[in-house]
């Protein structure tokens, strides 16, 4: 079976699996052991992706594909997710408070700018999403820090009426399933590179700097 290499964390695996046509074994490779669990999730909804490695060198000989969007890839993918044994009453917006990488070089947005967007929203509903528990304890209509599975979360985000996160892995799937997305960016280049100039555009309802925030 043909192999191909991929380099990153969860964004990068979603979209490198939305570039995938034909039956698959995946080498990936990441010194981010923690995310090998969520990696692994997330390739397994799409049926093309017949198992995945991790590798702690690069293969040369292996053909890479990048995290990276670009022409010819799915852009809004019909996915089969796993039912979900969490009931919301709809219309919800979800909020995700951080993304990337569990360091410093993660792109979180302050609880106090999370709490001042709950109230601007107020009446409608906000659900929260994400792994960092630090997020925990902040009140709002249904808050589901470290409650979900990465599918559970995915399915929550396809279903809500609006998505507001950092760029990163659940915007790619707010974006990719055509759901209206304020997107806070630390670094303007990875927005150029991966938001900007291809058909996930049309869905960004605006993008607004972290450090402007409140």
């Amino acid at each position: 079976m043909k192999q191909i290499l991929v380099k990153g964390t969860l964004g990068d695996a979603y979209t490198a699996a939305l570039k995938i046509k034909e039956k698959v074994f995946i080498l990936h490779h990441t010194i981010h052991k923690q995310f090998y669990n969520r990696i692994k999730e997330i390739y397994s909804i799409f049926p093309n992706i017949k198992g995945v490695e991790f590798v702690e060198f690069m293969y040369p000989k292996v053909k890479e594909i990048s995290g990276i969007p670009e022409k010819g890839m799915t852009w809004f993918p019909k996915l089969n997710l796993p039912y979900i044994p969490i009931s919301l009453d709809e219309p919800y917006i979800v909020i995700c408070p951080h993304a990337g990488r569990e360091d410093m070089m993660a792109r979180k947005i302050d609880r106090n700018s999370i709490r001042k967007m709950i109230e601007m929203l107020y009446p409608i509903r906000v659900v929260m999403l994400g792994t960092d528990k630090q997020y925990k304890h902040i009140r709002c209509y249904e808050n589901l820090i470290g409650e979900t599975s990465i599918t559970e979360a995915m399915s929550i985000i396809i279903d809500s009426s609006g998505f507001c996160g950092p760029e990163g892995f659940p915007c790619f799937v707010a974006l990719s399933h055509k759901i209206p997305s304020v997107v806070f960016w630390i670094r303007w280049q990875p927005i150029e590179a991966r938001l900007l100039g291809n058909p996930w555009q049309s869905h960004i309802v605006d993008l607004i700097n972290i450090g402007d925030l409140f």
